[in-house]
C-alpha cells in the first residue's frame, strides 16, 4: 500500500482541482459559494481519483511505483483538467483523448496489463457524479440527476461507485485510506489498525468492458443502416460520386406534425403531450371560450410521451424517415456522441433502439405458427435474421437483457409494405 497512500491520493486531487475550480467558479459566478463550493468540488474530484486509481489491480511493487509516477504526471496535465471539466456540464468524457495523455505519461497496456483504462475512466465519471449528487452546495451547478446518458457499463459502474462513495463518506475522523491491488483500505492513524472498505468484485460483479462491446458495435451498425440517406434516385451527381456527397437523415430531418384525420393535434399550455393526443380539443371548444390555439404536436415528441403509438400516413409522408431519425439519434445518445438532440425528449432519455422493417420480418416468418408461439417471434427474428445479417450475433444476449430489464424503443416500420400473403397465420 506504499505507492497509493492517503497523502498521494489527496495530492493528486489537489493538483487536479486548481484549474478545474478556477474555470467552474468563473463560469458559475452567481451560483458559486466561494471556499464552500471549492471544497465540495475538490471532494468530488478526490472521489473520482480514488475510483480511477482503485481500478489499477496491480499487486507487484514495481508496477505500483511505475503507475504512481504515471498517475502523477497524468493528473497534473492541463489537458486532463480541461477534459474532466466536462463532467460539471454532464458531458461524457472522451476516453480516446484521455488515453492519449495517459500514454504520453508512460502508460503501456502490454507492460501494465492490470489496468483497463476505459473502465478506469468510467469509474472516475461515476464516482465524481455520485459524490456530486450528495453535495448540496453543488446542486445549482451540477444537476446530476437531470441525467447523463448511461451505457450498460456505466450503469454497472454507477452502482459500484455508489457503494464506494458511501464507504468513503462513512470514514471516521483519524481514518485515512490507501489503495492496493484494487482494494481501498481504511487505516487508523492512531492505532495503526486497518480494514478493507471497498474492493472490486470478482467474476459475479462488474463485467469487463469487453462484455459490453456488443452494444457499441450494435449501435454503430444501426447508425450505418439508419442515418445515410440514399438520394441517388433523384440526384445524378450523388449516384456517380457517393463519397463526396454524403447526406444523412439527421442532417435533413424536419418536424412531422400529428393530426386526427384532417384536424391538427395541438397542445395548449396546461396540457401534456400525451393528454393532447389522447384527448384532442374539439373545434367547438373555441366557441366555449377556450381561445388558446396551442402549438402543434410533433411525432418525435409524441413517441417520447406514450408507451405505445401507431403513426399512420400516406406513402412518402415521412414515416420511415422518422423511424430512421429516432433510431440514429438514440444510438448517438447511447454512444455519447454530439448532435444527438431529440426535441421534446428529456435530456436523460436514451432507451436502446431496435428497428424492425416489417416486410423483412414477415418474409422471415414460418408458414405456420403454432398457437402460443407468437410471443417469441421478434426474438427469433433478431436471433436468426437481423443480427446475423448485421454481423451482430454477439449482441443478442445483452440486447435481450437490456430490453427485458430496462426497456427500450422498438420501432416497427412499413406495415403498409407487408404483402397479404406474408400475414401471420396460426396452425389449426
Amino acid at each position: 500500500m506504499d505507492a497509493f497512500t492517503a497523502d498521494f491520493l489527496s495530492n493528486l486531487a489537489a493538483e487536479l482541482s486548481a484549474p478545474i475550480i478556477a474555470k467552474v467558479a468563473q463560469r458559475f459566478q452567481a451560483k458559486w459559494q466561494g471556499d464552500e463550493s471549492s471544497q465540495a468540488l475538490q471532494r468530488c474530484l478526490h472521489a473520482g481519483v480514488v475510483g480511477m486509481v482503485s481500478k489499477a489491480n496491480l499487486d507487484a511493487p514495481d508496477y505500483e511505483a511505475l503507475l504512481s509516477d504515471i498517475f502523477t504526471e497524468f493528473f497534473g496535465s492541463t489537458a486532463v483538467a480541461k477534459e474532466l471539466t466536462r463532467l460539471v456540464y454532464l458531458q461524457p468524457l472522451s476516453v480516446h483523448e484521455l488515453e492519449e495523455v495517459f500514454v504520453d505519461a508512460g502508460y503501456d497496456p502490454e507492460t501494465l496489463p492490470g489496468l483497463d483504462f476505459p473502465a478506469a475512466v468510467a469509474a472516475f465519471e461515476a464516482a465524481f457524479l455520485e459524490w456530486a449528487a450528495t453535495e448540496k452546495v453543488l446542486q445549482p451547478i451540477i444537476q446530476v440527476h437531470q441525467g447523463w446518458a448511461q451505457t450498460a457499463l456505466q450503469r454497472e459502474m454507477v452502482a459500484l461507485m455508489r457503494q464506494m462513495v458511501a464507504a468513503l463518506q462513512s470514514l471516521q475522523p483519524g481514518q485515512a485510506i490507501g489503495i492496493h491491488a484494487g482494494q481501498i483500505v481504511a487505516h487508523s492513524v492512531v492505532s495503526g489498525t486497518q480494514n478493507n472498505i471497498f474492493q472490486w468484485p470478482g467474476g459475479s460483479g462488474l463485467l469487463p468492458p469487453s462484455a459490453y462491446a456488443w452494444e457499441k458495435h450494435y449501435l454503430r451498425t444501426l447508425l450505418g443502416y439508419c442515418d445515410p440517406l440514399d438520394v441517388a434516385a433523384v440526384d445524378e451527381f450523388y449516384a456517380v460520386d457517393r463519397e463526396s456527397a454524403v447526406v444523412r437523415v439527421t442532417d435533413v430531418f424536419t418536424s412531422l406534425y400529428l393530426a386526427h384525420g384532417q384536424q391538427p393535434i395541438r397542445r395548449i399550455s396546461r396540457q401534456s403531450v400525451a393528454d393532447a393526443i389522447l384527448r384532442p380539443r374539439q373545434p367547438d371548444q373555441a366557441m366555449r371560450g377556450e381561445k388558446e390555439e396551442g402549438e402543434p404536436v410533433t411525432a418525435v415528441a409524441a413517441i417520447a410521451a406514450l408507451p405505445r403509438l401507431v403513426i399512420l400516413g400516406y406513402p412518402g409522408g415521412g414515416k420511415s424517415t422518422l423511424v430512421n431519425y429516432l433510431a440514429a439519434q438514440l444510438a448517438r445518445r447511447r454512444l455519447g456522441q454530439e448532435n444527438s438532440d431529440l426535441p421534446g425528449w428529456p435530456t436523460e432519455a436514451a432507451p436502446l433502439p431496435v428497428r424492425i422493417i416489417l416486410r423483412h420480418f414477415a418474409a422471415a416468418l414460418p408458414a405456420h405458427i403454432p398457437p402460443g408461439k407468437k410471443g417469441g417471434l421478434v426474438w427469433q427474428y433478431l436471433e436468426q435474421t437481423l443480427l446475423p445479417q448485421w454481423g451482430c450475433q454477439e449482441a443478442l444476449v445483452g440486447l435481450k437483457h437490456l430490453l427485458t430489464e430496462e426497456g427500450g424503443l422498438i420501432l416497427f416500420d412499413g406495415l403498409d409494405e407487408v404483402h397479404e400473403s406474408a400475414r401471420i397465420t396460426a396452425a389449426p
